[in-house]
């Protein structure tokens, strides 16, 4: 795994119990996500911004047809995690999916997948089932907005163990990455317990992934 992806992980683990606490403690999540600190909060966004190109008409709808915004979608994160070291990671998986060479290594399809599964942990967190990307120019009056609240039907343990989980063969063959220039747009799907995909016209991809939660 690379250095910055350990880090992350090493981190969760060490605070994990602290940070459940607050999960099932609080009514607001007002604290980082990742390790419980509730110092120098920063804005830790569901879909990485480099992936839309921060472009601020960009969005999706969720399972109830509810349209937000991806510039607007995001979770509290501390400085030291968001600024220091997932920066770190975004920048190496951006550097891997931009080479020119699209044949990936067994070690950068195992980094590619943590990434996945971090957004797929963000976006349990937030209590999504499915989302799907649109074709549209948001208008910014028919936006609605991210609910931030803890939400005591959500099984976070269980999320959290889902993430930490170790990625195995199995994981690595669902993995599908193939060169795409004929899409111009980014383009983005997830759905609980099956998917996630998307379109990086910047880096002439597409990445479809499917992943297994633990069922207990």
């Amino acid at each position: 795994m690379n250095k910055s992806i350990n880090e992350i992980k090493n981190i969760i683990k060490i605070n994990l119990n602290k940070t459940l606490n607050l999960f099932t403690k609080n009514k607001e999540i007002n604290f980082c996500i990742l390790c419980g600190n509730d110092k120098r909060i920063t804005k830790e966004h569901i879909i990485p911004q480099w992936t839309f190109e921060k472009n601020i008409k960009l969005g999706f709808y969720n399972e109830n047809s509810c349209l937000f915004s991806f510039h607007n979608a995001y979770l509290p994160c501390c400085q030291k995690c968001n600024s220091i070291i997932l920066s770190k990671v975004e920048q190496y998986i951006r550097d891997i999916l931009a080479k020119e060479e699209k044949n990936f290594s067994i070690l950068e399809k195992e980094n590619i997948i943590f990434w996945l599964k971090y957004i797929i942990f963000k976006l349990e967190i937030l209590g999504f089932e499915k989302i799907e990307s649109k074709d549209f120019k948001i208008k910014k009056e028919s936006i609605n907005n991210i609910n931030f609240s803890t939400n005591k039907k959500i099984n976070y343990s269980l999320i959290f163990e889902n993430f930490l989980e170790e990625i195995t063969k199995e994981n690595i063959n669902s993995l599908i990455i193939k060169k795409d220039i004929e899409n111009k747009y980014f383009k983005f799907s997830y759905k609980k317990g099956e998917s996630i995909f998307l379109t990086l016209p910047q880096c002439n991809l597409s990445i479809f992934y499917k992943f297994f939660e633990t069922k207990k």
